[in-house]
């Protein structure tokens, strides 16, 4: 047989709590001379609510009534034996499965419980509070910061300082209790205003930083937006970047300046650069290269430059349309050598920079030559006499002109304004960048002048593009910009300069030019140099995105070899 015992001296908490405030309401309405006629408060002290023995009758009734009045006392009798406290109770479950079989609880008793049971909660005189509008209450709650913080929570978004810049506001929080929840567990629903009807809170030269910041760089979030764009869109976006990543530059409003500026010098060498770099986007595309990289037009720069340039040393002149045939064929192996070459450079994290470029013109100006019947090239010859040189005749004027036109011979320009453009396309993405191609440039000028290179060369940019490149690669490109990585740069533009003038001469001997091989060879030798200088470090090539940028990632990890008690 189940015994339910209650041990003397422990008294269950919640019965407790009931007994008591029964005890008191008992009290109050002056019945507690007849405690046997309580038979719904005395249920309640004994019985946790809800259930059917609540509704005891006879001796059992009176037994529970005497348990309560017991509490007054030392001790009472039960079954002729005597217990020591006022809580010493034992029944058997059976007596009270028979008790409860043979008396069930009538309408009367029912009504009356659920009226006990309502006059606690209509007892208390409550007022509700004055309802408030929207913005009352956002202009109670605008300095609050553990409301911002709260709220921050809930959207789990970054919350900025100034809660006028919200881009949501949370007009309603609603607690909600589902069943068998208590109020303290049931979810919050929050209802937010994401204020497309609202004013922008950015006023006058706020706004001006805002919209820059998703036109320099790398537009970031640009390209985050159009990946859900049509394919079409997505494929413009791709050959823009390879456009202008000839100079390092991962944006495609930098490729539309640069295609701007193409157009200003020749259309048609526009024209084999787009053909080229869509042809060899389309290769990657069907070879399943990486489309990250592809993306980022990684694999297009190389065909820009190899369609430009076969352009350029065609003897055929301008709208020979039948170059456009070589032009595709040779961009189609662009990919090819970028994937063969990645393959071998990842070992050291090397980019392959533009040597695919040079081994793709270069094989394509070896086979056919100037003696082509169908695709003749230029003739390159190597110098066969003292140059003449009048220092008197050297002009200012031009050799300031040479600094952008070096700029633009990364891309086979000679005009200065098409070199300008170009300076303003890198300096749209990166100042830092647009500052070292300059210099590169100008450092370019001055080793041609310290070894008495003929002016025409110098006007013409010869000596300029293939330090700008190198300038811009070492000075917070490749490298995270310090001081020191700043002289590095210095030092690779004029080594490179120097490098080209020797590279032309000898490869002027098999009749091909020196394309950017130099700056290929001279800032692959910087990368490759080993330091304890933690001044200079050399970015992850994987992390590699501009110079700016390219720092913010250098200081945190500066940061956390500090930090580390490694």
């Amino acid at each position: 047989m189940n015994v339910r015992r209650i041990i003397p001296g422990q008294r269950p908490r919640n019965n407790v709590k009931r007994m008591e405030s029964c005890w008191h309401r008992i009290r109050n309405t002056e019945k507690e001379r007849d405690i046997r006629a309580q038979p719904a408060f005395i249920s309640q002290c004994l019985l946790p609510p809800g259930s059917q023995l609540q509704y005891l009758s006879g001796p059992w009734k009176w037994l529970a009534g005497h348990a309560w009045a017991g509490h007054q006392h030392s001790s009472f009798r039960v079954g002729g034996s005597a217990r020591p406290a006022w809580w010493s109770l034992q029944w058997t479950q059976s007596q009270l499965e028979v008790s409860m079989a043979k008396q069930e609880p009538t309408a009367e008793q029912l009504a009356q419980t659920a009226a006990d049971s309502e006059e606690g909660e209509h007892s208390v005189n409550y007022k509700p509070p004055a309802q408030k509008t929207v913005q009352e209450t956002q202009e109670l709650d605008k300095d609050d910061a553990s409301l911002r913080k709260f709220t921050e929570a809930l959207l789990q978004a970054a919350v900025s300082a100034d809660p006028s810049v919200l881009s949501g506001v949370v007009t309603r929080l609603t607690q909600v209790p589902e069943e068998g929840l208590d109020m303290e567990d049931s979810p919050t629903i929050v209802k937010v205003d994401r204020g497309e009807n609202q004013i922008s809170p950015c006023r006058g030269r706020r706004c001006l930083p805002k919209a820059l910041g998703y036109i320099t760089g790398d537009m970031k979030e640009y390209t985050n937006w159009i990946k859900d764009k049509p394919q079409v869109l997505q494929f413009i976006d791709w050959v823009l970047r390879g456009i202008s990543q000839v100079v390092f530059v991962n944006n495609p409003i930098s490729g539309i300046l640069i295609m701007v500026g193409l157009l200003i010098q020749s259309p048609w060498l526009a024209l084999n650069g787009y053909v080229a770099t869509v042809v060899s986007t389309m290769t990657a595309l069907l070879l399943s290269q990486d489309r990250s990289a592809i993306a980022a037009g990684l694999h297009g720069y190389n065909a820009t430059l190899v369609g430009i340039l076969m352009a350029v040393f065609s003897q055929k002149g301008e709208y020979f349309w039948w170059l456009l045939f070589p032009v595709s064929v040779m961009s189609m192996t662009c990919p090819l050598f970028t994937s063969a070459l990645n393959s071998i450079f990842c070992k050291w994290d090397l980019p392959v920079f533009t040597l695919p470029f040079n081994m793709v013109l270069s094989m394509y100006l070896s086979a056919t030559g100037c003696y082509s019947p169908f695709f003749p090239s230029t003739i390159i010859k190597p110098v066969s006499s003292v140059p003449n040189v009048t220092w008197p005749n050297l002009s200012g004027l031009q050799l300031l002109k040479s600094l952008p036109v070096g700029v633009g011979q990364i891309y086979g320009c000679y005009n200065p304004w098409t070199g300008g453009i170009f300076l303003c396309a890198i300096l749209l993405s990166s100042p830092v960048m647009c500052l070292h191609a300059a210099i590169g440039s100008l450092l370019g000028m001055i080793a041609a002048l310290s070894i008495s290179v003929p002016f025409e060369d110098i006007y013409f940019g010869l000596w300029g593009f293939n330090s700008s490149l190198a300038c811009i690669a070492v000075g917070g490109m490749f490298m995270a910009l310090t001081w020191q990585t700043h002289l590095l740069a210095l030092a690779c533009a004029l080594l490179t300069a120097y490098l080209g003038g020797s590279m032309a001469h000898l490869m002027a001997v098999v009749g091909l030019p020196a394309c950017t091989w130099p700056f290929c060879l001279a800032t692959l030798l910087f990368l490759l140099v080993t330091t304890q200088n933690p001044n200079i470090y050399r970015m992850p090539l994987s992390k590699v995105t501009y110079p700016e940028e390219n720092r913010i990632f250098y200081l945190q990890a500066r940061k956390r070899m500090v930090e580390s008690p490694l």
